[in-house]
């Protein structure tokens, strides 16, 4: 079953450990991922790189989606500094 931009939203803020599974994100949160987002998948559309609707994206591509996601919407909620190498190896994995 295909997924949501709410939850792309909510997997990519559990990644960056902003939210603990089963939360809900908060309404300011979500807008500045969705800031983020939607220009980034009109990007991948673009470049005939993502071929779904928006609020459909299929599973197969959901987990990788959200990992590319993680490089353009860390910088604004993680800190700068010593935790770049490790969210760096972390947001690497399984890509």
């Amino acid at each position: 079953m295909a997924k949501t931009h709410v939850d792309a939203v909510t997997h990519i803020l559990e990644k960056l450990h902003v939210l603990e599974s089963g939360e809900t994100p908060q309404a300011a949160d979500s807008a500045l991922v969705l800031r983020v987002l939607v220009p980034r998948l009109e990007y991948l559309r673009d470049d005939e790189l993502a071929y779904w609707p928006d609020d459909a994206i299929p599973d197969a591509v959901f987990d990788p989606f959200c990992e590319y996601m993680l490089y353009f919407v860390g910088p604004v909620f993680r800190p700068s500094g010593a935790d770049d190498q490790r969210f760096a190896a972390r947001s690497q994995r399984g890509m």
